[in-house]
């Protein structure tokens, strides 16, 4: 399974239609993958 982040839009939309995940553990998703990113940036 890919990271949340990884995935396009529309399937973010389909996977929180279908309670695959939620909107926080999405948007932690994002947090996490810029923390991770964040020394680079």
């Amino acid at each position: 399974v890919s990271e949340i982040f990884e995935l396009s839009i529309k399937e973010q939309l389909e996977g929180l239609k279908k309670y695959q995940f939620s909107s926080a553990e999405l948007v932690n998703s994002y947090i996490n993958r810029i923390e991770e990113l964040n020394p680079v940036l």
